[in-house]
């Protein structure tokens, strides 16, 4: 929660990092300057012709750098939050990447089974507190023949995050999907007991 002290109030600003920019009101929608890298490194994991599922859009924070820095084909992102969206359509003309990124208002569980079954080569899950809810649907975005990565986020206790990585793959299976493991890091410190972290795994339909 933001109090304004003194001096002009300035709601809305633009934020401009890595050759992208990001407009949103601070008073009422968030962004974390500590996932700044986590942004950069979305990017350049992404592959030319890829189609990006963005499943927590928000104002576009990682869409929109995917958008600008790789070559990805389209970028599906959804948002629920009304005033987030309106943002992140904004973002989407401000940077001029109309043409790779669809925004959709919507909750992603009910989006995904509407319209983006078996369409992602990638799926950016970029939400705490929450995310397990939503790997049902973010599976069933994945392409059926070959699969595809999902960027797993989530708040975990410090020293357990090893254990949460091999609930977060047992839960996959148990989805009926193969999972491996690529890689997990700690995005930044949330608090004196909590890791943000991103966990990064393959997952196919099993036979």
């Amino acid at each position: 929660m933001l109090k304004h002290l003194a001096g002009e109030r300035v709601a809305e600003v633009t934020h401009r990092e890595y050759g992208y920019m990001l407009r949103l009101n601070l008073e009422r929608l968030m962004l974390s300057l500590g996932n700044s890298l986590e942004r950069l490194r979305m990017a350049g994991l992404t592959g030319g012709g890829e189609t990006v599922v963005d499943m927590f859009a928000g104002v576009g924070q990682f869409s929109i750098p995917v958008a600008v820095l790789a070559t990805p084909r389209k970028i599906f992102s959804v948002e629920i939050n009304p005033e987030a969206y309106r943002y992140l359509v904004l973002n989407t003309r401000l940077n001029r990447v109309e043409d790779i990124v669809e925004p959709i208002l919507g909750d992603c569980r009910e989006v995904v089974e509407e319209r983006l079954q078996g369409v992602a080569d990638r799926v950016i899950m970029g939400y705490l507190m929450g995310t397990m809810e939503a790997l049902p649907q973010a599976l069933k975005t994945l392409r059926r023949d070959v699969g595809g990565v999902i960027h797993f986020h989530e708040l975990v206790r410090r020293s357990e995050e090893e254990g949460f990585v091999e609930e977060l793959l047992g839960r996959v299976e148990s989805e009926g999907y193969e999972a491996r493991l690529l890689r997990w890091r700690k995005v930044k410190s949330y608090s004196r007991t909590r890791n943000h972290i991103v966990v990064d795994f393959l997952a196919v339909r099993g036979g």
